[in-house]
Order: C-alpha cells, then structure tokens, then sequence
C-alpha cells in the first residue's frame, strides 16, 4: 500500500490505520496459536483480529486508487509501466528475500536430519506463494498445508493491482460503474456459494481465501477514492458524514459485522459479513480524511503507531506470529 506517490499527499494517520489492522491480526493470531480465551471483550475482539485484513484491503483499494486518479487528473493519463514498476520495488525484494530464506531453511534443516517436512513437499507448497497465487491454492484446493500461507492476501492485493489499473486506463468513468457492478455481483456470488455449497470447513476457506469472494472489499476503498475526488461528490459525502444519525448508522453497521463475522461462522457472516465491515471501514477512512477529529488523530499520527504502519507489510511477512496460521 502507498501513501504520498505520483502526487498525493501524504495522509500520516493512514499509516495509524496499517498499524491498527496488523496489530489486530496479531491478536488473532496469538489467540489461535496460544489457545486463548475467547471470551469476554478482549477474546470477542481477537477472535474477529482476521478483520484486520480487511481493514488493508478497504485502505489498499482507497490508496491506490486515489494515486492513479490524481494522476490522471493531472497528466490526462496513468503511465502503468511506471505503476507496476512501483508495485514491484515496494513489495517483490522483500517479498521474494523471504521466499528464498524459506527455501535455504528448509534445505539446511533437510541436511541436519531434519525429515518432519520433506523437502518435495515444501518445494511443492512454495511454488504458489513464488508465483502469487496463494490464494487460489487455498481455497480451490481446500487445504491450508502451503508454506507461507499468510501470503495469500498479498496475493489478493497483486492481482486487485494487476487488473485495475487496466480498467482505469481503459475509462475511468466506466471503471467506476465496473467496480459498483462488481461489489454487488461479488456479493451475490459469495452468498450464492454459502447457501448452496455443503457446510463446513470446505466453504469458509472458499469464501476466505479466493479473490472472486475478497476482492469487492478493495472496491469498497476504490469508491471512495472516486467519492472523495470529485468535488460534488465529496461535498456530499461530507454533509452525510458529520451528521450523527450517519455516524451512529455506519457504526452500527460496523459493530453488528463484528458479531456475525467469526470466520467459522454460519451462513450468515460468511455471505455478507465481510460486505459490512468493508463498507462500514470505507465510510470510517472517509470520515477521518474528510472530518479529522483531533481525539482519532491524535492517536492514529503518534510517531511510533506511524513507524509501525509505514513497515507493515514487511512485519506481517516476516512475522512468525502471521505464519501461525
């Protein structure tokens, strides 16, 4: 995710907002692997911590977005050699230093004795993570046995970022009515699959892991990048927002998606569970660009929160906490 490129300002509580979803992915995290209490607010908070990656989702749709329409706005077009050449150094030295780290452990524990992993089975479980399609692998192929599994989300977000930006150089008026069409059709599809597919594990990492079931949450951050830019709309959303029956709305909105939203929950949170929590995250990072309460802010643009945030995504692929599970 960017922040301050090709023109944008730099935003600093967003990076507060990256430090808020890992550290909620952390806890969930810490919470399965530890075994702890789900019970109480603290256990209702951490077991619902994998929203966390929702919340990078909503933020990597909004960001990115926003850069290629300023761009576009002030150039009259988006140079996507430039784009994915940026993609590209933010993410692929990192990302692929751990891919070949992963392997030479894998080789040195394999020479010491090693046998609890054969070596072939973890060569055939690294190559989805090396070609981005971790995701796929999980959900299609109804197994979480894949190393580095937690990189299936940044597979989301390199495929999310492979099409769109086509999308937006093609029409960008078009590309918006695209991505409205696709949050329902999307929707419709993930609630068609819950209710007609056999309950059961099968399902969730179905819904969980595959693109055509996660990535309308991106869109909901690609709208209000389109929202906030155009001036007319913008005045609107601004009207809306600072009203209080809104705000209480889209909180409500938001605290009902945490109760439905278990990922081992039933037909309901699997289906439109992660809708909610992804439009009622978009209406937030709206309401704090466009509002800025100082009480948020104040927490969100605390230097050491905004370190944290700025390197999130090199703490989550490097976490052992993320590759509990």
């Amino acid at each position: 995710m960017e922040n301050g490129t090709r023109g944008m300002p730099y935003i600093r509580f967003l990076d507060g907002i990256r430090f808020v979803a890992i550290t909620w992915v952390f806890l969930f995290h810490l919470q399965q692997y530890f075994g702890l209490s789900d019970h109480g607010l603290v256990g209702f908070v951490e077991t619902r911590g994998w929203m966390g990656v929702d919340l990078f989702f909503v933020l990597s749709g909004f960001l990115i977005t926003s850069i290629l329409l300023r761009e576009h706005a002030a150039t009259g077009r988006i140079s996507l050699r430039k784009f994915y050449l940026r993609r590209a150094l933010r993410i692929w030295p990192v990302y692929y230093l751990l891919i070949a780290l992963t392997v030479a452990g894998t080789v040195i524990a394999f020479a010491l004795g090693d046998r609890s992993k054969g070596i072939e089975t973890v060569f055939s479980a690294i190559k989805w993570p090396a070609m981005e399609l971790t995701d796929m692998y999980a959900a299609y192929a109804n197994t979480e046995n894949c190393a580095l599994l937690h990189s299936w989300s940044l597979a989301i977000e390199e495929q999310f970022y492979l099409i769109w930006p086509l999308l937006l150089v093609w029409n960008v008026r078009w590309a918006k009515r695209v991505a409205l069409f696709a949050i329902v059709a999307i929707t419709g599809w993930r609630t068609w699959l819950v209710y007609h597919m056999p309950t059961g594990v099968e399902i969730v990492r179905r819904t969980y892991y595959a693109p055509d079931t996660r990535m309308d949450q991106l869109l909901y951050g690609a709208i209000l990048a389109f929202i906030l830019l155009n001036t007319r709309q913008a005045q609107i959303f601004s009207k809306l927002i600072k009203r209080w029956d809104v705000q209480a709305a889209t909180l409500m909105i938001f605290l009902a998606s945490l109760y439905i939203n278990t990922r081992w929950s039933g037909h309901l949170g699997n289906a439109i569970g992660y809708s909610m929590d992804a439009f009622s995250m978009a209406i937030g990072i709206g309401y704090l660009t466009v509002v800025r309460p100082r009480w948020a802010l104040a927490v969100l643009e605390w230097q050491p929160l905004v370190y944290i945030g700025k390197i999130s995504d090199a703490i989550y692929l490097f976490s052992p906490c993320c590759r509990m599970g």
